[in-house]
């Protein structure tokens, strides 16, 4: 039901992942496709000089899968929207998108403002996410238009890789994926038929089977692979819990990066998506 097409994850030390540089690809939800492209810095949008033009007012935007257009209108989003605005009437102002997907990345980002996106010579940096902040940090590849996500770099992405190429071709494999997603919308269906009754409860045969087969959902219906299977004579890794900080922390965080971009005459503004807590 999620779709990625020649789309290019690669992993990335400060983020986890980004996008390959100068690459092309197309994500496809139910309701939507859009295709994309990657500057040669590895962000969504245009290409751009990091040397901006004399007497333009420069803003950068770091975000996530909302500011690049993921969830929406793709590459028409609201940064390309107002590019052409300023644009059309002759402003000397320009956005420069900086946004890469997954949501409990702003500790990382605003890392990744600091290293990074100064060196472009923002006249301002909007950062836009969730508060409190969260940490949930972890690397992206992409293999056959699938996405894998993992916690440790030195996974054994070799056997990932073929159990892929044993199971992706084969018609039974499609078949389950297929009769899962149908599973889903009979469990949508039945949710929205009896959300009003006071005693409205999940079927307790949907609820073992959906706890019976957690991860093949996760794993397989949303498009990405999971594994934890240790190499010959080594322990299995621990997992990477997220870090939840709190409210006077995240403040603390956003206030030590804007005293820092202030010191080299950069404004910087946060602002919290609508709809989070």
């Amino acid at each position: 039901m999620r779709r990625w097409s020649d789309f290019q994850y690669q992993t990335d030390t400060l983020l986890g992942y980004r996008y390959l540089e100068n690459s092309r690809g197309s994500f496809c939800d139910v309701a939507f496709c859009n295709d994309y492209y990657f500057n040669s810095y590895g962000l969504p949008g245009d290409e751009f000089s990091p040397k901006k033009e004399r007497g333009t007012y420069r803003i950068i935007i770091v975000g996530a899968s909302d500011d690049i257009g993921f969830n929406t209108n793709g590459p028409l989003n609201y940064i390309s929207l107002t590019n052409s605005y300023f644009s059309a009437n002759n402003t000397k102002v320009e956005i420069i998108n900086c946004s890469i997907d997954g949501s409990g990345k702003e500790v990382p980002r605003l890392t990744f403002i600091k290293n990074e996106c100064l060196s472009y010579q923002p006249d301002l940096i909007l950062f836009s996410g969730r508060f409190p902040f969260e940490d949930r940090f972890r690397y992206r590849a992409t293999y056959k238009n699938i996405r894998l996500e993992f916690e440790h770099l030195d996974v054994d992405i070799d056997s990932v890789r073929t159990l892929i190429d044993k199971k992706i071709d084969q018609k039974w494999f499609n078949l389950y994926v297929y009769d899962l997603s149908y599973i889903y919308r009979y469990i949508c269906k039945y949710y929205f038929d009896n959300k009003n009754k006071d005693d409205f409860k999940m079927p307790e045969i949907l609820s073992s089977y959906l706890r019976k087969n957690e991860k093949v959902l996760s794993g397989y219906i949303r498009g990405r692979v999971f594994w934890s299977v240790p190499k010959p004579n080594e322990k299995k890794k621990p997992k990477v819990e997220t870090k939840h900080y709190s409210i006077d922390e995240s403040l603390l965080l956003l206030s030590e990066v804007s005293s820092y971009l202030s010191e080299r005459d950069v404004a910087f503004m946060f602002f919290e998506k609508a709809g989070y807590n």
